[in-house]
């Protein structure tokens, strides 16, 4: 247990009109290759799973061969609509609904039902393997600064990057990440994508949130690549090269 880190990928791409040039598979790779780099080979005494739960169903051939993960799953996220508009409040107004940056409140719902499913496939294999840290983390986004996991007291402290309200990454214990995956229908906080994941933490987990060393932004550390400089881009697709 003690080198064993779950490495859980949830929900689909944001997009724009960006992003709507570029081949989705390219904003999958680039977030693959910085994982790689800056996550997993920078923490080689650990061995990492992967864990999958993805909107983007069209790309279940691509996403399985590149990360190889233990379990996944692929959904069409029009599918869960109804439920996902009467806990939020918000209907969908576009054609992807989860891929959308124009509907705030339905995304962060559907999020928050992609950590639920995606946990749940880590449950359901914990009677085979245990694990110290359980790691979300989107599969849009771009990092170019190391992680180092040996600084993660996950016992004591639920780690995020260091935004009030980031989601870009979440680093906790397995017992946490089971409290964690109620949130889609416990949330009791709204949903404001800046404030009701850490209001969830604090007041139904119980832990105290301690922000990474990560700073998101164009020019910080991480960044979705929807809103991504061309040059972070070109360094996240070509890391392999």
């Amino acid at each position: 247990m003690d080198n064993n880190v779950a490495f859980l990928i949830k929900g689909g791409i944001s997009s724009n009109s960006r992003t709507e040039r570029k081949p989705q598979e390219d904003i999958i790779l680039s977030c693959y290759n910085t994982i790689i780099k800056h996550i997993v080979n920078t923490n080689t005494l650990y061995n990492f799973d992967f864990y999958i739960h993805s909107w983007n169903y069209e790309l279940e051939s691509y996403i399985n061969t590149l990360y190889k993960p233990v379990l996944s799953m692929f959904e069409d996220n029009t599918h869960h609509e109804e439920i996902i508009s009467e806990i939020t409040g918000q209907k969908p107004t576009a054609r992807y609904p989860s891929r959308s940056m124009k509907n705030s409140n339905y995304n962060q719902g559907s999020q928050c039902l992609s950590i639920k499913k995606v946990t749940k496939l880590l449950e359901s294999n914990l009677d085979k393997k245990k694990y110290k840290y359980v790691f979300y983390y989107r599969p849009d986004v771009i990092l170019n600064k190391d992680i180092f996991l040996k600084d993660y007291y996950v016992d004591e402290f639920i780690y995020t990057n260091n935004f009030s309200g980031g989601d870009f990454h979440w680093v906790m214990n397995v017992e946490d990440s089971l409290k964690f995956s109620e949130i889609f229908e416990k949330n009791t906080f709204g949903w404001n994508c800046h404030d009701y994941v850490d209001k969830f933490i604090e007041k139904h987990i119980g832990k105290r949130i301690k922000r990474d060393s990560i700073n998101p932004g164009r020019l910080g550390d991480q960044e979705v690549f929807c809103k991504s400089d061309i040059s972070f881009i070109n360094y996240a697709l070509n890391i392999s090269k």
